[in-house]
């Protein structure tokens, strides 16, 4: 999947042969910069490692990183920044809808939650804010909370 996403995003940014990882590198950062409300931390180290191997083409480092260093258990917070990210990424490549299925779905909506009022709250700050060429409906947002036997279900539209 990692390496398809790649191959559309390369496509819609008329990257040229050789060059696909820095094009999808720069698309990336340019996309990231839209989104004034959410606070990835770009500058954390495995952040920083986690963006670099969505835009290269090692799709089994970027699957051994997940599994071993991001793996189930990372904090609510520092997820966010994972998730954002693939979001973003998927966005690029016209990915319109992401599930997520997850355990612990209750912390995970009450962070989003509070992440949004905290950014409502601050005048300076508008979420969801986007470029002017896309619709002003854009936006990714925590969606319902439902429950499963094996936890829960976060839906984001990416639109």
């Amino acid at each position: 999947m990692h390496a398809e996403l790649l191959r559309r995003i390369a496509e819609r940014v008329e990257a040229e042969d050789g060059y696909e990882s820095e094009a999808v590198r720069r698309a990336l950062e340019r996309e990231v910069r839209h989104y004034r409300g959410l606070n990835i931390q770009l500058t954390h180290p495995k952040v920083m490692e986690f963006f670099d191997l969505l835009c290269d083409d090692r799709t089994q480092e970027l699957v051994n990183f997940i599994r071993h260093e991001i793996g189930p258990r990372v904090r609510v917070a520092q997820g966010f920044n994972f998730a954002h990210l693939f979001n973003v990424f998927a966005s690029l490549a016209g990915i319109v809808y992401v599930a997520y299925f997850m355990d612990q779905i209750e912390n995970f909506a009450i962070y989003a939650r509070n992440q949004a009022s905290e950014s409502s709250e601050n005048r300076s700050v508008k979420p969801h804010r986007r470029r002017t060429s896309r619709p002003s409906s854009f936006r990714c947002t925590s969606a319902r909370k439902t429950r499963s036997k094996t936890g829960g279900t976060v839906v984001q539209r990416c639109l």
